[in-house]
């Protein structure tokens, strides 16, 4: 076992840009808005590559992603729609953060 307070990356150790993500999230919801790109100031600490290094799951405890991204955003929309309290506590935290 890892030893106490070890960092895991979970994540399909792929990079996915965010256009993929929208592009996935827009079809998963029927969105027909499209976005808007570059709209804000680069910001110094953004960088063009991040990827989940999972190496450490899958050696400590053989995991592997075992879902598909556009499965797991279609399972967790599907969740959000079941659980109208938990989808109301994301709404408020996501316009407390916009201020």
């Amino acid at each position: 076992l890892p030893e106490p307070g070890a960092v895991f990356n979970l994540g399909t150790g792929r990079q996915t840009r965010i256009e993929e993500i929208v592009a996935l999230v827009r079809q998963i919801m029927a969105v027909g808005v499209e976005a808007h790109w570059n709209t804000m100031p680069a910001r110094g600490w953004d960088t063009d590559t991040w990827v989940a290094d999972n190496r450490r799951l899958a050696d400590c405890w053989s995991w592997h992603p075992p879902t598909a991204l556009a499965d797991g955003l279609g399972r967790m929309l599907e969740w959000l729609r079941r659980t109208p309290d938990a989808l109301a506590r994301y709404r408020a935290a996501a316009a407390q953060s916009a201020r």
